[in-house]
């Protein structure tokens, strides 16, 4: 197997794990200080925060598995030449912290003005499509139906369609209410500062150590 810099290429790819744990952990908090200055929720989507707390507990079960289950690590090893996944201790931490941010958003929901804002009936049928193949695939798993691995592979999944969807109900109540107030720009500018690195240093991470699968 090639490798590439050595432990140079190591510490760089921890330098740009960091910086990616550090834009992506510091996006929820601008749009909680806002919630908090105003003591409303007016302008924040919740269909925006409902996909987020699905995708971001599906992102952390992932995480954690790849990185701390013996079982799924191996597994993994069997299907890839022995090679070991590239999940980091950094993903583990942000994905945790994504749950505990996004939870205190949702908490916000609940004791802030929220004017006539809900969840739309569009976003409740389509989480719980979402939730409820979560589960059958859960069963089959557990039935010994498919392989664990498959399972978390299936979470990541649905992380990865809800990132594609999430930012669409906000750039619609935006639209809608020809405002933008209650909506903090710095979410999405940090977001997209994270999304840049994380995917920079997949492929840094695929490239020093040639695993492109």
């Amino acid at each position: 197997m090639t490798q590439h810099w050595g432990n140079t290429g190591e510490i760089l790819s921890h330098v740009i794990g960091w910086g990616y744990f550090a834009a992506w952990t510091i996006s929820f908090w601008p749009q909680i200080w806002l919630n908090w200055r105003r003591k409303s929720v007016v302008g924040l989507s919740f269909d925006y925060t409902l996909f987020n707390i699905i995708g971001f507990v599906c992102y952390t079960a992932f995480n954690i598995a790849f990185y701390a289950s013996p079982r799924i690590r191996q597994e993994y090893a069997d299907r890839n030449n022995g090679k070991q996944n590239l999940v980091q201790i950094n993903d583990v931490v942000f994905a945790v912290h994504a749950v505990f941010a996004t939870l205190i958003v949702i908490i916000q929901i609940f004791i802030y003005d929220r004017g006539t804002q809900k969840v739309s009936r569009f976003a409740w049928i389509l989480s719980g499509i979402g939730v409820f193949s979560i589960f059958v695939m859960l069963i089959v798993s557990a039935a010994g139906g498919l392989a664990w691995i498959w399972f978390f592979y299936y979470l990541s999944g649905v992380k990865l369609a809800i990132s594609f969807i999430k930012y669409c109900p906000q750039v619609y109540l935006n639209f809608k209410r020809k405002s933008t107030v209650g909506w903090n720009i710095w979410n999405v500018l940090l977001d997209f500062t994270g999304g840049l690195l994380s995917v920079g240093q997949l492929f840094f991470d695929s490239w020093r150590t040639g695993m492109w699968m």
